[in-house]
This record gives structure tokens, C-alpha cells and sequence, in this order.
């Protein structure tokens, strides 16, 4: 078993079809599956904060840290996904999973051939002096994954797999109500850097997106290194405060989290608790697909679950 690193590694989904999704990850996105591991409702229940058995899966782009984890739980599928078509502006919950793609159209394709829906047009921008495309693919339980592309070079800046089909797990990205709270949160609690800023103001991704209002947006991108997987916070503007998806978790469906390998669990949720963040007990247990991990479940001042795990020596 390989040890998780440190940083942000991929988002947790809570699914109702485990193999659906390890199969469009697998063939159309290149990941790997890389280990299961099946928890009883009291070992979920300390892990996930939800009392019943549960699957987990690990998917990984070969070579990289970036991990998709999923969940499925033994009782019935929840009816609530996190996010759906309908809650494009909806904020405070993680949102889409972003990949590089040389050739995005023929990953379009194939992604629609297993039942991915494309809902929206496919948007082109530019940011920073790079010019980008960007489809949004919609492939169960309110998943939304992004195929973004553009010059290979230039995102030499941003991922280390350019040559397959897809890169690693670019970023998540989690639009929020109160940036500045999530700002102080990745750096002071976590202790991610900030790796990029950036923003701008595009008619096509407001559109694909679901975005009301016209002001652009602009966004902070923390994680260990802008190469390695991150966590992009997005500002969309004042907006409505009751137009929020806070607390998502367990059994919803979708993206409930994000795991981020840390250097000492204790030490994260020492400053977790001295911040007034609420947080579950540390467990020792097989994480798959690290092995023996400690790992725990932080909520940030957004309501947005982070699972942070570290190698038990």
C-alpha cells in the first residue's frame, strides 16, 4: 500500500451504484480501482457519522495521488442527491471534479455512450492569459464531472498526466457563501497553501454553470502544489444566503467531501476544536487504498465535510 502523501487527493461520493461509476472512472477517465473495503453500521458510524454498512471503493490515476473514493450504504438509496440541474448557484457544497483532456470530445462521447448527460453547451473563456474549454458532464447521483482543455503545454502548470485520455483529479471545486471564512479555514486549519487566484468574467460558463448573476467569479485554489490535486473555493458575488446546500452529508448522494492527507490528524483537529469547528473522533483503521490510516471527518465554516487522513506508522 502506498502512502496517501499529503494534500488534497479527490473527492468521496456517496453513490447508489458502486460499479456504475467505477466504470465510467475506469474507461472513460483512466483511473484505477485500487482496493474495497466493506465497514459494519458501527465502524461507519464512527467514520462517516451514519449507522450502516457501507462498500468503500478507491479509484487512482496510475502514477499520481489523485484518489476518487466512493461509498455505498447497504440501506436504501437516499432519493437526496447534493446537487442537481436545478441548483447551479447553489453554494457551500463541493460542486464539480475537474480533468484535463486533450481530446474532449472523443471522452464526450464516450462518456455519453455509458449515460453521462451534457446538459449545457460546452463553454470557452480565458483566465490568467490561457485560453481553456470547459464541458460539464452530468454521470449519476448529481456527479458532475469537468472535461477542461486547452494548449498541453500550459497545463503542464496544472496536472502531471497530459499523454491518456484524462489527467489525474485536477481540482474540486466548492462554491461558498462566506469566502473568506473557507480562505482562513484550508490555510489555518488544514495548512494548505494557496497555489493560485484567479478570476474572470465569461457569458458561455455562466451559462453552462447556472450562474443568475453576471459579475463573473473569481476563485483561490488550495492544496500542496498547483501540479497536484486542489480545491478550488469560488466566489459568485453577494448572492442569496438561503440559496445554500450547507451540511451536506451521508446518505445524500454525490460529492460529500473531499480527502485531504495531512501530516498529524491530532494536530488538525486541535485546531479544528480551537476554532469552534465540529469534527468526529480520530479512527485507526484500513483505508483503502493506503492501508493502516488515521482519519477523521472536519466540517469547515461553510457546512462542507473534509475526511483527512494520515499513514499510522
Amino acid at each position: 500500500m502506498s502512502s496517501p502523501g499529503r494534500g488534497v487527493l479527490g473527492p468521496v461520493i456517496v453513490t447508489a451504484d458502486t460499479q456504475a461509476h467505477v466504470g465510467f472512472f475506469t474507461e472513460v477517465l483512466g483511473l484505477e480501482m485500487r482496493g474495497q473495503v466493506e465497514r459494519d453500521a458501527a465502524e461507519a458510524e464512527r467514520m462517516w457519522s451514519f449507522g450502516q454498512p457501507v462498500l468503500e471503493t478507491a479509484l487512482v490515476t496510475p502514477g499520481t495521488y489523485g484518489t476518487v473514493r466512493l461509498l455505498q450504504f447497504a440501506a436504501s438509496a437516499s432519493a437526496d442527491t447534493v446537487r442537481s440541474p436545478e441548483t447551479g448557484d447553489r453554494r457551500d457544497a463541493f460542486k464539480v471534479i475537474d480533468f484535463y483532456c486533450p481530446d474532449p470530445d472523443s471522452v464526450e462521447e464516450h462518456a455519453v455512450r455509458m449515460g453521462a448527460r451534457k446538459l449545457k453547451p460546452t463553454a470557452s473563456y480565458e483566465t490568467g492569459g490561457l485560453s481553456f474549454s470547459e464541458t460539464h458532464l452530468w454521470v449519476g447521483d448529481g456527479v458532475v464531472c469537468a472535461l477542461c482543455a486547452g494548449d498541453r503545454e500550459d497545463f503542464g502548470r496544472f496536472v502531471r498526466v497530459r499523454d491518456r485520455v484524462a489527467s489525474e483529479v485536477m481540482s474540486v471545486s466548492a462554491p461558498v457563501h462566506d469566502a473568506r471564512a473557507a480562505h482562513r479555514f484550508y490555510r489555518e486549519i488544514l495548512g494548505l497553501e494557496q497555489v493560485m487566484e484567479y478570476g474572470f468574467a465569461d457569458e458561455s460558463f455562466q451559462h453552462m454553470v447556472g450562474l443568475a448573476d453576471d459579475g463573473g467569479i473569481s476563485a483561490v485554489n488550495y492544496g500542496s502544489d498547483l501540479r497536484d490535486p486542489f480545491i478550488g473555493i469560488i466566489d459568485y458575488g453577494p448572492g442569496d444566503p438561503a440559496m445554500t446546500l450547507r451540511d451536506a452529508r451521508p446518505p445524500s448522494r454525490g460529492i460529500i467531501a473531499c480527502t485531504v492527507a495531512v501530516d498529524s490528524v491530532a494536530d488538525v483537529l486541535g485546531r479544528a476544536a480551537g476554532a469552534g469547528l465540529s469534527a468526529t473522533e480520530p479512527i485507526h483503521t484500513e483505508l483503502a487504498p493506503w492501508g493502516p490510516t488515521t482519519s477523521a471527518l472536519v466540517r469547515s465554516p461553510n457546512g462542507i465535510l473534509h475526511h483527512i487522513v494520515a499513514a499510522t506508522t
